[in-house]
C-alpha cells in the first residue's frame, strides 16, 4: 500500500518539477524583454523549491514510518481537494484586496514597469506553475512533516500553533518584515493547519497557499510576503495610504484587512472542526 502511494507521489512531484523546468525554458522566447530577466529569476527561484518536496518525501518515507501516515492524505481525491483549496484561496485574497482598495489604501500603478492585462497572460500562466511548486513545497514541509511530527508529541492544536510560528520564521529574511507581518503569517499558517485537520488532506492547503500567492503577485500585482514579483500581472496595484491597513512595503499580508479576513476564516474552521468530532481524531499520537 505505502509503496504504491510512494510511487504515485514520485510521479506527481516529477511532473511538477518538469513543468517548472519547461516554464523556465519557455520564458526566454516570450516577447516582452522588460520582464524577461525578472521572470527567469523568479521561475528559477520557485523551481528550486520543488527539490524540497523530494527531500520531504524521502525523509517522510524513510524516517517517519511511511509517507501515507506522515502526510495523512487521500490521493484519489487530490484534484477535488486541490481545486477546492484554490477557490478558497482566491476568495480569501479577493476579500483582502477589496477591503484594501475600497478603503482607499490601494491604487493602480501608473508606471508600466511590468506586463499587465492580456499581454501578461503567458507570463502569468508560467508563474502559476511556479507557485504550485512553491506552495506545495512549504505545505509538505511545514504541515506535512513538521506539524504531523509535533502532533505525535503534543496537543494537536499546539502543534498547529508551533508549526505556524516556524512557518512565519521562515520569512524573517524577507524585505520589510515586521511584527505585524509575522503575526499575519503565523495566522495564515494556522489557517493551513486547521484546514489540514478539517479535511484530513494536505491537497487543499497546497491549493490555498498557491492561490494566495498567485493572486497577490500575478493577479493584483502586490508584493508577496515583502518580495516584489515584477513578472507580469493582470492588474498592477500598489499599496498606499495607511500601512496599518494596506500592509505597506511588505504587501497586504502585513495589514489589518488581511488580519480580519484570516481571523474570520480561522473562526469558521474552528467551528467546523468542533462540530465534526471526527476531525479531531485524524492526528493521533504514536
Amino acid at each position: 500500500m505505502e509503496e504504491r502511494i510512494y510511487k504515485k507521489w514520485k510521479r506527481i512531484t516529477s511532473t511538477l518539477f518538469v513543468i517548472s523546468i519547461v516554464g523556465t525554458f519557455i520564458i526566454p522566447y516570450l516577447p516582452n524583454e522588460a520582464v524577461l530577466k525578472n521572470s527567469i529569476a523568479m521561475q528559477t527561484s520557485l523551481l528550486s523549491n520543488s527539490l524540497i518536496i523530494f527531500i520531504c518525501i524521502v525523509i517522510a518515507n524513510k524516517k517517519l514510518h511511511g509517507i501515507y501516515n506522515t502526510f495523512n492524505i487521500g490521493i484519489g481525491k487530490g484534484i477535488e481537494g486541490y481545486t477546492e483549496g484554490l477557490l478558497i484561496g482566491i476568495v480569501m485574497f479577493i476579500l483582502v484586496t477589496a477591503g484594501i482598495y475600497f478603503t482607499g489604501n490601494a491604487e493602480v500603478e501608473s508606471l508600466n514597469v511590468q506586463s499587465t492585462g492580456l499581454e501578461a497572460v503567458p507570463y502569468i500562466l508560467i508563474m502559476f506553475t511556479g507557485w504550485i511548486v512553491q506552495g506545495a513545497s512549504e505545505e509538505f514541509l511545514v504541515r506535512g512533516i513538521i506539524m504531523k511530527f509535533l502532533s505525535t508529541k503534543i496537543n494537536i492544536f499546539l502543534s498547529v500553533l508551533l508549526s505556524s510560528i516556524l512557518f512565519a520564521a521562515l520569512h524573517l529574511g524577507n524585505n520589510s518584515i515586521g511584527v505585524f507581518a509575522l503575526i499575519n503569517l503565523t495566522l495564515f499558517g494556522i489557517v493551513m493547519g486547521l484546514y489540514v485537520i478539517k479535511t484530513n488532506d494536505i491537497w487543499g492547503a497546497c491549493g490555498i497557499h498557491t492561490a494566495w500567492n498567485f493572486m497577490q503577485g500575478n493577479i493584483f500585482g502586490f508584493e508577496v510576503s515583502g518580495i516584489n514579483v515584477p513578472t507580469g500581472t493582470l492588474i498592477d496595484l500598489n499599496t498606499s495610504g495607511s500601512g496599518f491597513i494596506s500592509g505597506g512595503a511588505f504587501g497586504p499580508e502585513a495589514g489589518i484587512i488581511c488580519t480580519i479576513v484570516i481571523l474570520i476564516v480561522i473562526a469558521v474552521l474552528i467551528y467546523q472542526i468542533f462540530t465534526d468530532k471526527q476531525c479531531l481524531c485524524i492526528f493521533k499520537k504514536t
